[in-house]
């Protein structure tokens, strides 16, 4: 990541929208401060994320849809 004064940004803007292209992130000082951070956007004609593209990376435990226990005590509790 890089970092850069508002005057940095202003006389070399063309190096830091190429770190930005490159997607990287630009740091705004002030007084030697961190004030900002700047990043890049996505293009809108990005490709998404193709389907099952983490199979088989996520296990689901066999008892995840199985109500809490906290629920079972609040059915059965008299209000």
């Amino acid at each position: 990541m890089k970092t850069a004064t508002l005057d940095q940004i202003t006389s070399q803007g063309e190096v830091y929208l190429a770190t930005l292209h490159a997607g990287d992130a630009v740091t705004i000082l002030q007084n030697g401060k961190a004030v900002a951070l700047l990043i890049g956007v996505t293009p809108k004609g990005s490709a998404p994320r193709p389907l099952g593209c983490y199979a088989g990376q996520i296990q689901v435990s066999s008892d995840f849809n199985d109500p809490l226990p906290e629920f079972d005590q609040a059915i059965e509790s008299p209000l």
